[in-house]
């Protein structure tokens, strides 16, 4: 049970969604997508739940942290309703960067096993999908991507929400995969390639450079290793004291100083 990457409703990416969209397969997620997945999900399911041998679903809920937070059954009568309310308790576990505003996020790598759009929306604060709005939170000027997990298998759907990546992310890419994940989503502005140059300190370089009268001592930088795994993250000294002032943080180091290596990629 998950917040979905591309709509808001009352019932998202779970038993319902799994019901409408994954029994369907390619054409059911292609059929949805083109009609509205809002209004298309619920629909579908509540047809699907009455002709189709469901005899219930099963809703896992997972903490910040991907623990098992909760786990529901639910008949068929009660499915959409459960369903419901589970996505209420896991959009409340979310994880979440906890800074409102700032100027660039790094983001070490991203794919598919990480979040269908290979980095959660809900996490970046960039939704980029006609016609929904865009979150009020976080609000970040530059998007650097450095790496694609080996097991996206080449789908870099969702690389169009940065700004900036490496030849190394790149090279990686599966276009046909990555087009067919992108046109069956009807995501066309996730598909779009960012910006693509040598290797990590040039994307982070650049990154800065490209925010007009942005001073790079005074840049408000977040270094993540991706969009899951957020119990340890890297900001720069210009954050700190808001970072301090947050009972919810703890910060482990003082000081920690980007390194890399002699091809220019971040150790």
């Amino acid at each position: 049970m998950k917040p979905h990457t591309g709509f808001r409703a009352a019932n998202e990416s779970g038993m319902v969604k799994m019901i409408s969209v994954g029994l369907g397969k390619e054409k059911g997620c292609t059929t949805m997508h083109q009609n509205g997945l809002a209004e298309t999900i619920p629909a579908a399911a509540k047809v699907a739940l009455k002709v189709a041998p469901i005899i219930g679903g099963l809703g896992i809920v997972e903490n910040s942290k991907e623990q098992t937070a909760n786990i529901r059954a639910a008949l068929p009568e009660k499915l959409m309703q459960v369903d419901s309310e589970l996505l209420l308790e896991a959009k409340s576990m979310l994880p979440q960067i906890p800074f409102d505003e700032f100027d660039v996020l790094i983001v070490d790598e991203m794919g598919k096993n990480i979040s269908g759009t290979g980095m959660d929306v809900n996490v970046i604060g960039r939704m980029y999908k006609l016609g929904e709005l865009e979150p009020e939170r976080p609000r970040i000027n530059r998007i650097a991507v450095l790496d694609l997990t080996e097991a996206s298998h080449g789908n870099a759907l969702g690389m169009g929400l940065a700004d900036i990546t490496t030849e190394r992310f790149h090279s990686k890419i599966d276009f046909a995969a990555t087009y067919a994940n992108v046109i069956a989503a009807g995501v066309m502005e996730r598909g779009r390639t960012p910006v693509s140059v040598k290797n990590d300190q040039e994307a982070i370089r650049i990154a800065l450079a490209s925010i007009p009268g942005l001073a790079p001592e005074k840049a408000r930088l977040i270094r993540i290793k991706n969009t899951l795994e957020l119990e340890e993250f890297l900001i720069s000294e210009t954050l700190l004291s808001e970072a301090a002032s947050n009972p919810d943080l703890e910060i482990k180091e003082p000081s920690v100083e980007l390194k890399f290596d002699q091809e220019g990629n971040l150790l």
